[in-house]
């Protein structure tokens, strides 16, 4: 384990456009990466498709990128949030073909623009990385590793009490700095995402 470069220290030499450490994170989380993305869109090659944009998304934005204390939540949550926009923009496309099929003139079906899903997922993982370290380690475990109040609480030996009380300190927080940074419809967005 100690000859293991850490994910921030990694990231950072990505950040120096070292494609060998780009190449190393890769490895170590594509396939992590797609299971999680097929759980939650239930399509392989869409899956697939998702991850691969996110990487080519990290190394295209390195410089812009300000993740300092968990890079598997940033790409985990980017997993999410992509998802979920996948699903907006499936569910736009279906409206457009109803409307087709049902005679109207395309223009007469007013869909809101696709948020930027790179900006909102910059600023949804430095909301979390802002979160105090408790809170934030106890958010991450609920949300990217799928564990239970319960199992938590366990791992963490502390009160099932203690993790909701945790996990509604880190939503009460992460509404307060979203709302300040995004417009209605983004914070909408990324609040059902979580």
């Amino acid at each position: 384990m100690a000859n293991k470069i850490d994910d921030i220290s990694l990231f950072k030499q990505i950040q120096s456009n070292n494609k060998s450490a780009f190449d190393i994170l890769f490895r170590k989380y594509y396939t992590p990466l797609c299971r999680y993305a097929v759980q939650i869109l239930r399509d392989p090659d869409e899956s697939e498709e998702t991850v691969q944009d996110i990487f080519v998304n990290l190394w295209t934005h390195r410089a812009q990128l300000n993740i300092t204390k968990s890079l598997a939540s940033y790409l985990f949550t980017s997993v999410r949030y992509r998802a979920f926009t996948f699903y907006r923009k499936e569910s736009a496309r279906k409206e457009h073909e109803k409307a087709f099929a049902d005679g109207l003139d395309q223009t007469d079906i007013i869909i809101s623009d696709e948020p930027d899903y790179y900006d909102v997922s910059i600023i949804l993982n430095e909301a979390i990385e802002k979160l105090p370290d408790k809170c934030r380690e106890i958010f991450t475990m609920s949300r990217e590793q799928h564990l239970t109040y319960k199992q938590i609480a366990e791992q963490l030996d502390i009160s099932i009490k203690t993790v909701e009380t945790q996990m509604g300190i880190a939503f009460k927080k992460l509404r307060k700095e979203l709302s300040s940074k995004l417009n209605r419809e983004k914070l909408s967005l990324v609040l059902l995402v979580l």
